[in-house]
C-alpha cells in the first residue's frame, strides 16, 4: 500500500476573504519567504495554488487547503504550524470546522480484499442489466475519541483508503488550541504507512 499522491492535508472550513489571501500576504506571513510558486489556472475556473518547501496551499471563500507534497512529519508540522499562523493572524475569520486527511492506495488488490465489494445487491443490480463501475463504503468511527471519516473506493483492481479526521470548530481559539500535534498524532494512529 502506498500513499495516494497529493491527499494528505489540512483543511479549515469558514468564510475566508480570498483577497487577503494573496500570493504576497500568504508568501510573507505564512510560508515566510520571499518567493513562492503560484499557478494559476488560463481557463480560470481552478482556485490559485501557492507553493514552497513542499507544501502547496489552496485557498477558496469556505476552505483553506494545506498538502504536504511529501509524507514526513517534518513537513505535517510545518503544515500544523502555519494554519496555526493564519488562524492567529486572521482571528475574526467565522470557522466551522477543521480535518486531517490521509488516502492510500492499493494497486492490485488481492481477492480477500477485493471480496468487502462483494455487496448482498450485486447480483439484483445485474439482473437489471446494470454494471457497477465503483464501489464505496464509508464509515464514520471514533478512535481515541477523534471522529474518523473511512472511505473505502474500489476501482477496478485497486482499492483506496480515504481518511478523514473531522473536528468541529466553533471558533479559530479551538483551532489554535487543538491544531499543534494533531496532524502527525493522527498519522500515527493509522499506523498504515
Amino acid at each position: 500500500m502506498k500513499v495516494k499522491r497529493d491527499s494528505t492535508n489540512l483543511v479549515i472550513a469558514g468564510k475566508w476573504n480570498k483577497y487577503i489571501l494573496s500570493p504576497d500576504w500568504l508568501a510573507k506571513h505564512i510560508f515566510e519567504k520571499s518567493e513562492i510558486k503560484v499557478e494559476f489556472s488560463f481557463a480560470f475556473d481552478l482556485t490559485p495554488r501557492f507553493t514552497c518547501d513542499n507544501i502547496r496551499i489552496v485557498p477558496t471563500e469556505d476552505k483553506v487547503t494545506f498538502i504536504a507534497l511529501e509524507y514526513l512529519n517534518d513537513v505535517l508540522e510545518k503544515i500544523e504550524n502555519m494554519a496555526y499562523i493564519l488562524t492567529d493572524l486572521l482571528p475574526f475569520t467565522p470557522i466551522v470546522a477543521f480535518g486531517t486527511n490521509f488516502a492510500y492506495i492499493e494497486e492490485g488488490a488481492r481477492l480477500d480484499l477485493l471480496d468487502i465489494f462483494e455487496l448482498k445487491d450485486n447480483d439484483k443490480l445485474s439482473d437489471y442489466d446494470v454494471t457497477i463501475k465503483k464501489y464505496s463504503i464509508r464509515r464514520t468511527l471514533l478512535i481515541e475519541g477523534q471522529e474518523l471519516n473511512l472511505n473505502i473506493l474500489q476501482e477496478g483492481k485497486n482499492v483506496v483508503f480515504d481518511f478523514n479526521f473531522h473536528y468541529d470548530a466553533p471558533s479559530i481559539g479551538f483551532i489554535k488550541d487543538n491544531i499543534k500535534g494533531r496532524f502527525v498524532e493522527n498519522k500515527k494512529l493509522l499506523k498504515i504507512c
